[in-house]
């Protein structure tokens, strides 16, 4: 018998009450650290397989900073594509260097360079192989590279030996990925442009005029390469300004003979 005017509740009954219902939800709700877990797969999700149209969003503001010579532009779109893990085409990068080349930042248009090909280790501020043999550049990709590494004005924490080497070492990348061109064609004359300027660029540095010296040798020994008058012009004179005029004198019989 039930005491006279006691109530069954519903826990009384077997049920759940209100308190006890809150700390089942409460409960069955995720932990902070299931959320973060969450958020991280979907992140990760979200970063395999990015949307080919936000590819081809930065791929055209990369041809836009290169017809409007905005190297700061480049920079902005490249920071975008890391943080969103959109992996951006080759021939989107190059438009990128060209216009970080023709807006004067070497640098910077060495260090992507450095995303496009294979360079010595340390060299441009990159290191290490791409996953697979690069493609062969644009021809206006190179042209405007090894010329911005004759022209652009030096940063202030570069010297003229740092930029020669770095142009070198990009010259070499693109020798290799050359060589393993699988069109059949020999592409090793598309590389004068570049051989030109960076003889030009170590001419410039009286530490480095062994080095020109060596590759101006590789230029003439080589017929698929063609030597400009004004690069042999360029290495006599530095010969004569480093008390070697017995080998400026040889550079310019060189050229006479060519």
């Amino acid at each position: 018998m039930l005491a006279a005017g006691r109530r069954i509740t519903p826990r009384a009954a077997g049920g759940v009450g209100p308190a006890s219902a809150a700390a089942v939800a409460a409960a069955r709700a995720p932990t902070p650290t299931a959320r973060r877990r969450a958020d991280r797969a979907v992140l990760r999700r979200a970063h395999a397989a990015p949307p080919s149209a936000e590819a081809d969003r930065l791929a055209a503001s990369l041809a836009t900073a290169e017809a409007c010579d905005d190297p700061m532009l480049v920079a902005d779109v490249l920071a975008e594509a890391r943080v969103s893990g959109v992996a951006l085409p080759p021939r989107a990068l190059e438009a990128g260097v060209r216009a970080l080349a023709n807006g004067g930042q070497f640098r910077r248009a060495a260090a992507l360079m450095g995303e496009l090909f294979p360079l010595t280790a340390g060299a441009a501020g990159v290191s290490g192989p791409p996953a697979s043999p690069p493609s062969l550049p644009e021809p206006s990709t190179v042209r405007a590279f090894f010329l911005a590494s004759v022209q652009a004005p030096l940063a202030a924490s570069e010297d003229a030996a740092q930029r020669a080497d770095a142009a070198r070492a990009v010259l070499d990348a693109l020798v290799v990925a050359t060589d393993a061109a699988a069109d059949g064609r020999d592409h090793r004359s598309d590389l004068s442009h570049a051989y030109n300027r960076v003889v030009r660029t170590y001419a410039r540095c009286p530490e480095r005029l062994v080095a020109a010296l060596e590759l101006l040798g590789r230029m003439v020994a080589d017929e698929a390469l063609e030597c400009d008058a004004s690069t042999f012009g360029a290495v006599a004179a530095a010969c004569v300004d480093a008390g070697r005029a017995e080998l400026a004198e040889e550079v310019l019989d060189m050229r006479d003979y060519l």
